[in-house]
């Protein structure tokens, strides 16, 4: 694979905050999925509406989703591996997963709506 397909390949498998929000009011939700290991009072919020499941628990919660939905994983920002290692596992097992671009922190920084962490 030359370096064009990878990039290609990786930007395909990865939605930013304006493409799940236009998806949302388009009426085709994405299922956004906070992969955080960290409990609530540290987190702070999470993106308005999504599930959380940290990657710890991940395994074996995997059976709690539904492959009829499309997932997008976030964890902190873009520098934070667990929602490519959580977005691999989803799709190892049959789900479709993208990863959010930049994370919560890219999500914070467009003021987009959160909430308490749960």
């Amino acid at each position: 694979m030359d370096k064009v397909e990878f990039l290609e390949t990786q930007l395909s498998l990865q939605k930013n905050a304006m493409s799940v929000l236009g998806a949302q009011k388009a009426g085709h939700p994405f299922t956004l999925l906070d992969v955080r290991n960290a409990p609530a009072q540290a987190k702070g919020d999470q993106i308005s509406g999504s599930q959380v499941l940290p990657f710890k628990d991940f395994d074996a919660n995997l059976n709690t989703l539904t492959k009829n939905q499309t997932y997008v994983v976030y964890d902190w920002n873009a520098g934070s591996p667990l929602a490519d290692m959580a977005q691999l596992v989803l799709l190892k097992a049959g789900f479709d997963a993208f990863k959010l671009t930049g994370g919560i922190e890219a999500w914070k920084s467009m003021n987009l709506p959160t909430e308490a962490a749960k």
